[in-house]
């Protein structure tokens, strides 16, 4: 196990298996952390069929709420402070070529990182369940009748930044969310809502290449698989549609990432 530190002060921790100057380097998604997702022996099989380096790491959205940070309390609009984290490290290594890899809310942080910064050692990306973080947010306050912006304003008015809102699955009717949290995921026009082309039609093509892995029945699509589809592919994405669910159980990803 390794551990870096942010810019701002996070410590965050993965596991590294070196290999040659190429490292895939993966990361999770909401609330999960490095090597708990269940595809990830195939991307380490993957790497060591092609001689690669393989690094799971956490961003500081891992786990649930962990001292100071954790995904109820998150702010998506750090997250490139993550990977520059990671990034330097593997560079001290001797790292020279990265396929950065994420799964789920991973995939919108590295969207959003790729389309603000400009860092050579990214040659290519994977993302694995693109994921519409926005669109699901705004499925679940249609299902209860209400948003949180009010509440959320309130506590930061006050000084609150860190208060819980009082729905314990404000997060998408999943986890608990922060104040600060939700008004920086699911404000009008901050980062996340550019991040994928889900929400606002957004169709800049990305500069390096990217493979998506869509899955067939996956329960935080709120469209159509086709919809999914067409729009990475229009945002200049190679789309591959896999028969499996969000977390790819039961599904081969070391044979499809190797055709």
């Amino acid at each position: 196990m390794i551990t870096v530190t942010t810019s701002d002060g996070y410590e965050l921790k993965g596991i590294y298996h070196k290999g040659s100057s190429t490292v895939l380097a993966h990361t999770h998604g909401t609330a999960s952390f490095y090597g708990n997702e269940a595809f990830e022996p195939d991307l380490l099989q993957y790497c060591k069929t092609n001689g690669y380096g393989f690094l799971s790491f956490n961003n500081r959205g891992a786990h649930i709420l962990s001292e100071n940070s954790g995904a109820a309390i998150e702010l998506f609009s750090d997250c490139p402070k993550d990977f520059e984290a990671w990034l330097s490290y593997l560079e001290s290594q001797g790292i020279r070529k990265v396929i950065l890899s994420g799964h789920s809310l991973g995939t919108e942080k590295i969207a959003h990182y790729i389309r603000t910064h400009d860092n050579p050692l990214i040659q290519s990306i994977i993302f694995l369940a693109p994921s519409d973080t926005i669109g699901n947010q705004k499925r679940y306050e249609k299902k209860i009748g209400k948003t949180f912006f009010d509440e959320a304003n309130h506590y930061m008015s006050i000084g609150m930044p860190n208060k819980l809102l009082s729905d314990k699955k404000a997060h998408a009717g999943v986890l608990p969310m922060s104040a600060h949290a939700y008004l920086d995921f699911y404000s009008p026009g901050y980062p996340l809502e550019n991040a994928l082309p889900f929400r606002t039609g957004n169709i800049d093509g990305f500069d390096i290449p990217v493979k998506a892995f869509v899955p067939t029945n996956d329960h935080y699509n709120i469209t159509s698989k086709n919809d999914y589809v067409n729009a990475l592919e229009n945002a200049g994405v190679n789309v591959q549609v896999c028969d499996t669910d969000h977390d790819f159980n039961g599904f081969d990803l070391y044979t499809a990432l190797s055709t």
